[in-house]
């Protein structure tokens, strides 16, 4: 029973996490996330594939944090996810000709 309870709260936190992120977009504001948060919304992003929001987290993440390797990382795995999905992208359109 705590595990669900806790798996609540902690998707809960995690909804809060985003859309502070999207209200700080949406006012053009810069708001402050310590790492631990920028983490969390960058891999809410990723694994709903809204690459545009993976990116504008990534890019806020490295201006507020421009030596955490964690983002570098992460921005290196999005460039590489991008060039796949292009790559599959160019093959579809092979296929239909």
């Amino acid at each position: 029973m705590d595990t669900n309870f806790e798996q609540y709260e902690e998707e809960k936190y995690f909804k809060s996490l985003v859309k502070r992120f999207e209200e700080m977009l949406k006012k053009n504001e810069q708001y402050f996330f310590d790492v631990d948060e920028f983490e969390i919304i960058i891999d809410y992003y990723f694994e709903k594939e809204n690459l545009k929001r993976t990116d504008e987290a990534i890019q806020y993440a490295i201006a507020q944090y421009p030596n955490n390797t964690t983002f570098l990382l992460k921005k290196a795995q999005f460039l590489r996810h991008q060039i796949k999905h292009k790559k599959l992208w160019i093959f579809s359109l092979k296929l239909k000709i």
